[in-house]
């Protein structure tokens, strides 16, 4: 069966089962029924996108793959024992948007950024290993950037 067949039949079954793997089917189905989960994602920080194991604890990049990608790509070659994520890295580019929301406070509290940025300051001046607690993780719940509102494009 060709590649782009096998790929219909699975999206089909994705939203039923999806894949044995307990962590791909909860970000699945949070992704298919949570509003939070449904992005546009970003890092609020970009030296903690580009962040790696020798500055940090952070073991995950997005920069590779999105995380629903990623998931699907697991879920598939779970599946079907074909390796998609690997096509999708040849095929894709990764970048980096800046961009302004301006609902930003109506979703999320200014502050937890602000105290975000101050800690993720402070491991970087102590030379500390980044974490968790340097970044705050945008989500956009759904709701697209307009283009005006993007101000750079990174091509890495």
């Amino acid at each position: 069966m060709h590649k782009r067949a096998q790929i219909s039949i699975f999206a089909g079954k994705l939203t039923r089962t999806a894949s044995p793997n307990y962590y791909t089917r909860d970000i699945i189905y949070k992704k298919l029924n949570n509003k939070k989960h449904w992005g546009p994602f970003a890092i609020l920080i970009k030296d903690m996108a580009l962040a790696t194991s020798r500055n940090s604890n952070i073991v995950y990049t997005y920069l590779k793959a999105p995380e629903i990608v990623e998931q699907i790509c697991i879920a598939f070659k779970d599946e079907l024992g074909i390796d998609l994520l690997e096509d999708y890295r040849k095929e894709s580019k990764p970048v980096i948007v800046k961009f302004k929301d301006q609902n930003l406070g109506k979703r999320d509290k200014y502050e937890n950024y602000f105290m975000t940025a101050l800690y993720f300051l402070y491991c970087s001046l102590q030379t500390i290993k980044f974490n968790s607690y340097c970044d705050n993780y945008y989500s956009g719940y759904g709701d697209p950037i307009p283009p005006d509102n993007i101000s750079k494009i990174i091509y890495l």
